[in-house]
């Protein structure tokens, strides 16, 4: 609060050399010091504006609730991801669903596509339903164009996604479509906005959700929903067994015949080339496999032989050795020849004891012996001849025998290069075989599977009638009604308060001023606005406020226990209660006694002769004229003894100069008879010759009209008082609501209540 330079009481006329300080009006406070507590303060003074416009927000989703068509949600519940039964230990020829979340929304929106619902459509026979053929729906007046229920489906419709369906935009190349086409699309749309179909939580389930006009038809089209997916399913299914098995069958036709032709050609370029086998290999592996073990033999025979020969040939020269010969040694004839060899020696012997040689028995044996002699010769010689024969044979057959094997060797390249191609065509025509195997056998399995076939979906729980409607939903529209009216209220409520730029309470008045709050003065309404309220309502509120005006004034007086000399009680604009205030102020000084005197100043609405009952006769503006005397001039309230001038003839004055210099030498003669002259004048803003009053008075009271008069006002009134030296006292806030005022006021609102005033007093 700014200093205050106050007169001392008794004085003449303030010192014109006194200079004012400066001014400056205090900002408004910044919003966001304000705390929580401010915040819920300003919404609990516009409390019954929040609730009016809630209760209106109410009333108003009540109306639109009721006037909106019902519509019935209906819900039935399918399981997904269901395993086919497999009768045959096989691989399924479809795969079954795999039970993910991928595959449970894919399969949403399989239900929630236009060709189910196309066909949901037609087993229902929608076209003969109203609801979904704009044909048969009755004609609405206009007032349904502006219903609430209308303008939200209009909004419901901008604000909701559209279907990015294909099938329902024709292309530029398709033609125009019919009337029935056009009906069908529209009942297809129409029935595919009223469906929903979500997984439930984390499970392999969908809720087929359907909402329509009627309960039953929203059971039905749930239902229906249902019931059509499952057999699309299963025929989806059939018609790919179907095919699956019309293909196996093309496909075994063909790898019949290229089975067939596969083993012709292995069989023929077998022939060609040659490629015999037995049961284990070909025959050129198997001649060269015995062609091999007589090689071997061969060249065993043919070492032998050349071993024997190579020993016989020798001791040709020497029969001594040729006798020890194994051929020798083991030739019957040579053994039976050296028997009679040896017979006939001993005969020999014997006849030669007994003969001479000349003897023709000793000549005999003697010829004997010659003759087997040569014979064994001749033996050993055709056994020598022999091993040089079998020499010869077993080589020549070794030769024969390698000179084979080089020509089998040859023969079993070529083969080898040969058997690469006809290993190939065999891998082919087993392969075939083995293919048309599999399929036919595949083939056996589908047919068997088809008869079996089940889907992979189950229904397992159908949707009911509903009983209640599920739309419009009244709950959730009053609930966002409450919440949508309470902020609006809220937020109109802290505008308003944000945007009053009046003064509430003595605290935003000493914030914004700088200058103290001296009274806080109720309004008085109906026969309390009488003259002589103070005098007949000594503890009203509103006599209990001037006396704390008195009282504060007294206060802020450091040498005197009354407020004395001159007051001048101004405001900024016309209708603030200064008039009220100021006569009200100088009749509680005359009943404590005080010698008052209230001049009216206000000669732009001169009111003071009012209040006290009076008809307007002469007054001030007289006596400054010298058309009348000061005892003329003056009132005597027999109420409360406070003598009062009133305005006068206001019609004529001299210059500005000349009645200010006029009223300053009455104002010092009436200070030397009364103890408090009390000024009402003008409204600073519109009369200028309030300036030139605050010079000549001790103390400026400025009257301000609570929740009413702006600030900026205020402060400019404030300013140009100031500008010409003017001591303002304080300021009043009159015409206070007190109900309305403890919205605002905490600590300096009880002594409004009329209560607490009577138990001070007492």
């Amino acid at each position: 609060m700014r200093e205050i330079r106050q007169i001392p009481s008794g004085s003449s006329l303030p010192d014109t050399q006194w200079q004012p300080p400066y001014y400056d009006a205090a900002p408004p406070p910044d919003p966001s010091q304000e705390d929580t507590w401010d915040v819920v303060r300003k919404i609990w003074r516009r409390k019954w504006l929040v609730m009016g416009i809630t209760f209106g927000f109410i009333v108003a989703g009540a109306g639109t609730a009721m006037v909106m068509t019902p519509r019935y949600s209906a819900e039935v519940r399918v399981l997904i991801g269901l395993p086919d039964p497999n009768v045959a230990n096989i691989e399924a020829v479809l795969r079954t669903i795999l039970p993910n979340s991928e595959t449970t929304q894919s399969e949403a929106y399989v239900i929630s596509s236009r060709e189910v619902a196309r066909k949901v459509a037609y087993r229902l026979a929608l076209d003969k339903s109203p609801e979904f053929n704009p044909a048969l729906q009755p004609k609405e007046g206009w007032w349904h164009a502006v219903s609430p229920s209308r303008l939200l489906k209009e909004l419901v419709a901008l604000i909701a996604p559209k279907r990015n369906d294909s099938a329902a935009v024709p292309t530029a190349d398709s033609a125009p479509m019919t009337e029935e086409q056009r009906l069908e699309e529209h009942i297809e749309a129409a029935l595919l906005n009223r469906i929903e179909v979500t997984p439930l939580n984390r499970s392999h389930v969908l809720g087929i959700s359907a909402e329509s006009q009627e309960p039953v038809t929203a059971a039905r089209i749930a239902n229906t929903f249902a019931d059509v997916y499952i057999e699309q399913q299963l025929m989806r299914k059939q018609r790919a067994t179907d095919r699956a098995n019309a293909w196996l069958q093309t496909r075994i036709g063909e790898l019949q015949q290229t089975a067939h032709e596969s083993d012709r050609a292995v069989e023929q370029y077998r022939r060609e080339n040659g490629l015999y086998e037995t049961k284990s290999d070909t025959v050129i592996a198997q001649q060269m496999g015995t062609l091999n073990a007589d090689l071997v033999a061969a060249e065993n025979a043919k070492a032998d032989a050349q071993v024997r020969l190579a020993q016989a040939t020798p001791r040709l020269n020497n029969p001594g050795d040729v006798d020890s010969l194994p051929s020798v040694l083991q030739s019957p004839l040579i053994a039976t020849l050296r028997g009679q060899q040896a017979e006939l020696e001993r005969q020999a012997a014997e006849l030669s004891s007994t003969y001479t040689s000349k003897h023709p028995k000793v000549r005999d044996i003697r010829a004997q012996i010659k003759d087997n002699t040569s014979k064994i010769k001749e033996e050993i010689e055709r056994i020598v001849r022999g091993l040089r024969h079998e020499a010869k044979m077993a080589d020549d057959r070794y030769t024969r025998i390698t000179a084979r094997m080089e020509q089998l060797k040859r023969q079993m390249g070529q083969s080898n290069d040969m058997t690469v191609k006809l290993r190939e065509l065999e891998r082919e025509a087993q392969a075939n075989r083995t293919m048309l195997q599999t399929l036919m056998q595949r083939s056996k399995e589908t047919v068997d599977q088809r008869e079996i076939q089940t889907s992979n979906a189950e229904i397992i729980s159908y949707a009911t009638v509903p009983r209640n409607p599920s739309f419009p939903p009244v709950t959730l529209i009053l609930v966002m009604a409450t919440l949508v009216g309470a902020g609006t209220g809220i937020l109109l409520a802290l505008l308003l308060e944000n945007l009053d730029r009046t003064f509430r309470t003595a605290e935003e008045v000493e914030e914004y001023t700088g200058l103290p709050s001296l009274a806080l003065v109720p309004i008085v309404r109906g026969r309390s606005k009488a003259p002589g309220h103070v005098v007949k309502k000594p503890y009203s509120t509103f006599t209990g406020s001037l006396r704390m005006l008195n009282a504060r004034l007294s206060l802020a007086n450091e040498n005197s226990a009354a407020p004395g000399g001159v007051m001048m009680f101004t405001s900024a604009l016309p209708g603030e209660g200064k008039t009220r205030i100021s006569s009200s102020f100088a009749q509680l000084m005359a009943t404590e006694g005080q010698r008052v005197i209230l001049l009216d100043l206000d000669w732009k609405r001169p009111n003071l002769h009012r209040m006290f009952n009076q008809p307007p006769g002469a007054g001030l503006a007289d006596l400054l004229n010298g058309d009348i005397t000061p005892e003329q001039a003056v009132y005597h309230d027999p109420a409360s003894g406070a003598h009062v001038m009133f305005a006068g003839n206001v019609g004529r004055f001299p210059g500005y100069v000349a009645w200010i210099e006029r009223l300053r030498m009455l104002l010092y003669t009436l200070s030397r008879h009364y103890d408090l002259i009390v000024l009402d004048t003008s409204p600073a803003l519109l009369a200028p010759e309030v300036l030139h009053l605050a010079r000549l008075v001790d103390r400026t009271v400025l009257v301000v009209k609570w929740a009413s008069t702006p600030r900026r006002a205020v402060s400019s009134e404030i300013r140009n008082l100031y500008s010409v030296g003017g001591r303002i006292a304080g300021v009043v806030l009159s015409q206070v609501n007190p109900r309305r005022y403890r919205k605002y006021g905490y600590d300096d609102a009880g002594y409004l209540n009329p209560r607490h005033l009577v138990h001070t007093a007492g």
